[in-house]
């Protein structure tokens, strides 16, 4: 199977509808390590399943035949791959590095999701077939609650240890930025968007980020000053 590697620099992001089974990415664990992995389930909308290599380096660097030796070091999850990849809005830093042509997983057909309430247990397959299950199958299925990069560096917390962290003079005067916008204005600032119609205002207060890292939508551009939205 052919495997092409790149650059951690080359694609610090990647849009959701990009992402393919196969592709091979790295994420920072902490100060002195990187993690990899490889996408081996495309879910519908913004979620992917993912296998974590046992294999960590102090650079963002992987070899062929190190990806095609690599185990598992934690069972498969199933990994908001929007918030990861795409729009990176909760901390972490994941980046694509590469792609493995016509990769299937060796257990594909056997990983599931697992969905509905106690006695209506549900599991769906990578493929999106969804069927009937008891308890004890159910226990075997993956959440359908997608992970972000705190959940899966807890994982791997047994492994590697206690992550080491410096934060940067830029991350902390980030953190005050965000803190002293104030959540009262910046739910004021996302009300005013609703009511101007602007189409990302339920994004920003989804993700919780700052109205004016939001864009703004055309259509009202077109209508309206630039400086009647908020940042």
């Amino acid at each position: 199977m052919s495997i092409k590697l790149w650059d951690w620099n080359k694609k610090p992001r990647t849009m959701q509808r990009y992402l393919k089974i196969g592709d091979i990415f790295c994420f920072v664990y902490d100060d002195n390590r990187f993690c990899f992995g490889r996408i081996i389930g495309i879910r519908p909308k913004r979620f992917c399943v993912a296998e974590i290599f046992d294999f960590s380096s102090e650079t963002p660097v992987i070899d062929e035949k190190t990806i095609e030796k690599a185990g598992r070091i934690i069972p498969p999850v199933n990994i908001n791959s929007y918030i990861l990849f795409d729009c990176k809005s909760m901390g972490g830093d994941w980046r694509i590095i590469g792609h493995q042509e016509d990769y299937t997983a060796p257990d594909y057909d056997e990983l599931f999701i697992g969905w509905g309430l106690e006695g209506n247990r549900k599991k769906e397959d990578m493929r999106g077939n969804m069927t009937e299950t008891s308890e004890e199958e159910y226990g075997k299925c993956l959440s359908h609650v997608p992970v972000t990069d705190l959940t899966v560096k807890e994982l791997l917390k047994d492994f590697y240890g206690e992550r080491q962290v410096r934060k940067s003079v830029d991350d902390i005067r980030k953190a005050i930025g965000i803190v002293k916008y104030g959540m009262e204005e910046y739910l004021k600032a996302v009300d005013r968007r609703k009511q101007s119609g602007c189409k990302n205002a339920y994004i920003a207060a989804l993700y919780m980020r700052p109205p004016e890292r939001c864009g703004t939508g055309r259509r009202d551009l077109k209508s309206r000053r630039r400086s009647e939205y908020p940042g």
